[in-house]
């Protein structure tokens, strides 16, 4: 029997789409539409109308358990704005999402945070874990004590239950900045991999990915550095502290996470001529602006509002309509240039 799932896949669109044409919720597109009912129809699909009226008869209350939106740049309103679309979405089934916001630089504040997603009435979690060992007992214990429905985004982490992944290969993506720094690279030399914080099991994976894409090549050195974080830290001063004043054997430089643009303040400050190719993860304002200016090279976009998206709507897919947990719902490996940013970015709203 056809799903929702499966018309969405048939006509390019997501499941949110689908939606708003069988309940005419919405704008849609005069194409889009014709493009689900054709699908509809090749499919023989029928709406689940016992989960419809359950979800109908029942209020669902979705816990999103996430670092603050101020943070890492800004990077964390991405996912925020995908949640927030798919709830619009969901509002006919009265699906809603209850957020609760930790400090990424505090252990202790994700422990308290914990505590109030434990005392709330949840039908299921949302939860980025980007504390990777706090957020592992806090999942183990999760498991031990009742059987809600998690769905992880943005990162992944080694827990006792099973639990919907929705995100990148973080060292697949690792692999391909090698790739692409190794094209733009005018000559052997040092590349700079750079990590912003030490407990993120997602942004050691992909330092893990360009080592092993220059593996062979012993010409090319690999020089690692963890950069502390939290409030009150100077990035720069520690760049200073970890980096030679003289960068002129830097051939390339890789940040594991938005970060990317205090690199390029920090190569500014040194008054360095010479671009150094530079690889950037996440369409953040200062990212944007870096690239247009080419003194980024590559962003790898890990589509973060599509992934708030369909995290949420994996969750509705299996408290509402009782479909089995995916393992993974992946995002693909984007690399956004100068050239095709205004393009990508115009694309963007669509894709949701």
């Amino acid at each position: 029997m056809a799903t929702i799932k499966d018309v969405a896949r048939m006509a390019g669109v997501s499941i949110g789409t689908v939606d708003r044409v069988l309940n005419n919720r919405g704008r849609v597109a005069r194409e889009t539409f014709r493009r689900v009912q054709q699908a509809i129809e090749e499919l023989n699909y029928s709406p689940n109308l016992t989960a419809r009226h359950l979800s109908m008869a029942k209020a669902i209350n979705f816990g999103v358990m996430m670092p603050r939106v101020d943070q890492d740049s800004g990077y964390w309103a991405m996912p925020q704005s995908g949640i927030a679309r798919a709830a619009r979405d969901l509002a006919f089934h009265k699906v809603s999402a209850q957020h609760f916001y930790f400090d990424r630089h505090c252990p202790d504040s994700f422990e308290r945070c914990c505590r109030k997603v434990r005392s709330a009435e949840l039908d299921g979690l949302l939860i980025a874990p980007v504390l990777s060992r706090p957020a592992q007992r806090f999942l183990d214990t999760m498991t031990d004590e009742n059987h809600t429905a998690v769905v992880l985004f943005d990162s992944r982490v080694e827990a006792d239950g099973r639990y919907t992944f929705v995100g990148q290969d973080p060292f697949d993506s690792g692999v391909v900045a090698g790739k692409m720094l190794r094209i733009l690279m005018r000559t052997t030399g040092t590349v700079v991999v750079i990590t912003v914080g030490t407990d993120d099991y997602h942004l050691e994976r992909r330092a893990e990915g360009i080592q092993h894409f220059f593996v062979d090549t012993p010409a090319v050195r690999i020089e690692q550095i963890s950069l502390v974080e939290g409030p009150g830290i100077d990035p720069n001063a520690e760049l200073t502290r970890r980096l030679p004043r003289d960068l002129a054997g830097v051939e390339g430089i890789f940040v594991t996470n938005a970060l990317s643009h205090i690199m390029v303040e920090y190569i500014q400050k040194q008054g360095e001529a010479r671009h150094i190719p530079l690889i950037a993860y996440d369409l953040i304002p200062q990212n944007i602006a870096y690239l247009r200016e080419g003194k980024i090279d590559f962003v790898i976009s890990q589509e973060p509002e599509t992934q708030g998206y369909e995290a949420l709507y994996e969750l509705y897919r299996q408290v509402v309509l009782g479909s089995a947990p995916a393992e993974t719902i992946g995002m693909p490996i984007e690399l956004v240039t100068r050239e095709n940013l205004d393009s990508y970015l115009n694309a963007r709203p669509d894709s949701l």
